[in-house]
């Protein structure tokens, strides 16, 4: 593709106020699971009783890639776990069967050392077919001097494994969880995280290693941290990554649209009193690859009960973004609901 056909808006320069966790694209409840999916279509279920003495908290972890592998996810009591107590084991049973038994040195630290992972398939996936048909769980923790169990609600296991399926796209897959059908994988991932300067074209990552880069105030090591994706929507290629200082709860982000190696940034439409403009960054990116309706959400503060939120979708034919609207609400008054219940500022006529 010729560079010349990408749309080149004007930038305004938005300062980053503040940054955050990486943002989930989807989350759901379903019964005693939680579901939660990155931009990039990393997933995770997981079942949470912080009050437990032993095993805090369980679930499964999988990336969008095509056959991507499934690991085990456990936090447990700091007194018990692996790097407190290499002695320690952790014994699985459902249904009152020993499913699992796993050693201290079966458990590697995730990236931030509070949970450890476990990815032997083979005993992942049995581990995974038995909490499906069962009832009812315990995590049996062995420290040498006691063993403190903790019980693990099964409900709405199927339905989160079923649910991550839909998301990464793998219904009737051979590489599903849940369901499994005879349709093979595509050869590359519909979308992946960006965990590292790495995972970005050097066009694109200029941005961040030059001196006067555009997001060359942000630590190179802190990039992975913020859910940035690289995703193909049909055969345009979209890149998200955070770019610019943040704080507590409120993280900017760049855009790249172009075609394979050939990246360029385009920017952010808006309305500012009731005329249209652009930004360079945006705030708490979200994107729903089915829709290409991309969000921002600058949170007023960290419960979300205020702030302003944005919408477009991104035009294929034009490599640009066309905002659809506008909400804000300046009253933090502690009220559910969700950004996308916020007063309209502005939309888009039909």
């Amino acid at each position: 593709m010729n560079s010349a056909r990408l749309f080149r808006a004007g930038l305004v320069t938005a300062v980053g106020l503040s940054a955050g966790t990486a943002q989930a694209w989807v989350s759901k409840d379903i019964r005693d699971w939680r579901v939660e999916c990155t931009n990039g279509l990393t997933c995770e279920m997981g079942f949470t009783d912080w009050e437990a003495k032993g095993v805090q908290s369980v679930g499964f972890q999988r990336g969008g890639a095509p056959n991507a592998p499934v690991r085990l996810k456990l936090r447990v009591a700091p007194d018990l776990s692996p790097g407190s107590r290499p002695e320690a084991a952790y014994r699985f049973l459902v249904d009152g069967k020993e499913v699992l038994v796993l050693n201290a040195g079966d458990l590697q630290p995730d990236e931030y050392g509070s949970s450890f992972l476990h990815a032997d398939q083979a005993k992942v996936l049995a581990l995974m077919d038995a909490m499906e048909t069962g009832s009812a769980m315990e995590i049996a923790v062995d420290g040498g001097k006691d063993t403190r169990t903790s019980p693990v609600k099964l409900s709405g296991v199927k339905a989160a494994m079923l649910y991550i399926d839909e998301v990464q796209d793998r219904l009737g897959r051979t590489d599903a969880l849940e369901a499994r059908g005879d349709r093979t994988p595509p050869a590359d991932a519909m979308a992946r995280d960006i965990g590292s300067l790495d995972d970005l074209p050097k066009i694109v990552r200029k941005d961040f290693t030059d001196s006067g880069g555009a997001c060359a105030d942000m630590e190179p090591g802190t990039i992975g941290r913020f859910d940035g994706f690289d995703i193909a929507s049909d055969d345009v290629r979209l890149i998200v990554v955070p770019c610019g200082v943040g704080g507590a709860y409120n993280q900017p982000y760049a855009i790249y649209v172009g075609y394979d190696v050939i990246v360029e940034r385009i920017s952010f439409p808006l309305m500012v009193d009731g005329r249209p403009t652009t930004t360079s960054t945006a705030y708490n990116i979200g994107f729903d690859p089915k829709t290409k309706e991309m969000t921002s959400f600058f949170k007023g503060r960290g419960i979300g009960d205020c702030g302003q939120f944005y919408k477009w979708r991104f035009n294929d034919g034009q490599f640009r973004l066309e905002l659809l609207e506008e909400r804000a609400k300046d009253e933090c008054d502690e009220k559910e609901g969700g950004p996308e219940t916020f007063p309209i500022v502005w939309r888009a006529k039909p």
